[in-house]
Order: C-alpha cells, then sequence, then structure tokens
C-alpha cells in the first residue's frame, strides 16, 4: 500500500534491511521510510531497528535461530487491538533469558522473563510483541522462505546457528567422543542449516528417520550430526551457545588434543 509511493532506491533498501544485507548508511529519509515499512507507520521502536542494522547484529540472527527452533509467532487479541508475539518457553531459565537479552539487543525494549508450573515442572517464558519482528520472521517460520537466510550476513548467521542449537542441539564433547546433533522435523530448515554450516567450512550428516511418535508428530525425524574434530573445533571458534550445559560441553573441545580423523 504505502510502499507504492516509494523511490525504487528506497524500496531496495527496505528489501535489503529485511533479509539483513549489509548497507550502505542511511540518510533520515531512509531510516523514517523503513520505518514506516516495518511497522506501517512512523512508531520510535522501529526507527531503533533500522539504526541497529540487522546486517552486523548477530543479536537478529540468535533471536530469528530460537524462534525457527523452540520458539513460536502468534497473534493475540486485546480488547482494542490485536498484538503480534514472539514467544519462547523452556525448562532452561539460562536459555529464555538469553532469548530476552538479545531481544533487548536488538530492539531496545525488554522482554520480561516470567516463571510458572505445568505438571509440577517449572517453565520460564518470554513473549514480546513485536509486529516489525512478527512480520519479517513469518513467511521465514510459517511460509518456509529458508532461501532468505542463505542471504544473511556472516555475523547474522552465527548468531542464527546459536540460536537454533540452544535450541535444538545436543551437545556431548569427551576424549572418546565429539557429537554435536541438530534434531527437527523440519527436513527442508535442517539442509538449509547445513548449507549455513558448510559456508564456515563446518561439516554435518544429514540422517533422516521415520518419526514414531517423538516430539508429538508424525513428520520424518531429521538429524544434522557434526562428527570430525576439525568441524567442531570450527564451530567453536564461530559461536559461544547460552545454555550452560551446553557451552560447558562444547568449551571442552578447546582442551582436547586428538588427531582429527577426517575434515
Amino acid at each position: 500500500m504505502f510502499q507504492k509511493h516509494l523511490s525504487e532506491e528506497t524500496r531496495r533498501k527496505i528489501s535489503q534491511a529485511k533479509l539483513g544485507v549489509k548497507l550502505p548508511p542511511f540518510t533520515k529519509e531512509h531510516k523514517r521510510k523503513i520505518s514506516e515499512a516495518l511497522k506501517g507507520r512512523k512508531h520510535p521502536w522501529a526507527e531503533k531497528l533500522v539504526q541497529r542494522n540487522f546486517s552486523e547484529n548477530c543479536s537478529f540472527g540468535y533471536v530469528l535461530g530460537v524462534i525457527l527452533g523452540d520458539g513460536s509467532l502468534y497473534v493475540g487479541n486485546l480488547p482494542t487491538n490485536q498484538v503480534y508475539v514472539l514467544s519462547l518457553m523452556a525448562k532452561d531459565c539460562d536459555f529464555v533469558e538469553s532469548f530476552s537479552y538479545h531481544y533487548e539487543q536488538l530492539t531496545g525494549r525488554k522482554a520480561k522473563v516470567r516463571s510458572y508450573y505445568k505438571n509440577g515442572k517449572q517453565y520460564f517464558q518470554a513473549s514480546p510483541a513485536n509486529k516489525g519482528l512478527y512480520e519479517l520472521f513469518l513467511p521465514i517460520k510459517h511460509g518456509k522462505d529458508y532461501q532468505r537466510l542463505l542471504m544473511l550476513s556472516e555475523d547474522v548467521k552465527k548468531g542464527l546457528l546459536a540460536g537454533f542449537i540452544d535450541s535444538e542441539g545436543y551437545v556431548l564433547i569427551n576424549e572418546e567422543r565429539r557429537h554435536i546433533e541438530i534434531v527437527n522435523t523440519d527436513i527442508e530448515l535442517l539442509k538449509t542449516i547445513r548449507k549455513i554450516l558448510e559456508s564456515f567450512n563446518v561439516f554435518s550428516n544429514l540422517h533422516v528417520y521415520a518419526n514414531r511418535g517423538t516430539f508429538n508428530s508424525n513428520l520424518p525425524l531429521g538429524t544434522l550430526r557434526i562428527n570430525s574434530f576439525n568441524s567442531v573445533k570450527r564451530l567453536r571458534e564461530l559461536i559461544h551457545l547460552h545454555i550452560a550445559r551446553k557451552e560447558s560441553q562444547l568449551s571442552k573441545v578447546n582442551m582436547l588434543q586428538i588427531v582429527p580423523r577426517r575434515a
């Protein structure tokens, strides 16, 4: 609607900003119009979002990685309007706090972490409302437009990997084994994550299994396995995880003196 009144140059900048492509410096006019494009109208938080520049912000990648994993997007109804929500619920408090931290780094707004009990187990949840990010993430998560992920800058991809492995990863590192698994029922998403890993010379094997009710789904279950010493070490050089037990395991790779068997 409003975009038909924008110049071709401004349209290009809006499109690139949404994809996280590195951009030349914005003029105030570009920032104003991109803010309108993100929100549908001018709003202070949208201005901050543009100024932080997705292309150099690993927090954008981390939040997106979490949403593609354990996170969710939904629209809530209030008495006077609708809210567009990014939500994460998990048993690991440090994971939810990390999601909240990166969200604040990205937007300048806090995402409150709440605790509650369900079936005798403690869970933590952060559910910030943000229409701009909701509209950016929706075609990727629900529309499965994963090609956009391959167009992100390297810093955003690193954040994406950290968020997705925090969500979906299992890490075991010791003298006998160096084993990282990323499990998900979306095989196409795993194939895209595999391509991103390969762009950093981190190599993995994709295995697809029949799903016998795991994760309350009948979809095939995909597993990315990173087993080689070189690839695990390269991944360690790229990212730090925010779930303490996973980060503790991944950090052990720096102390290992294993002769790599393959690249």
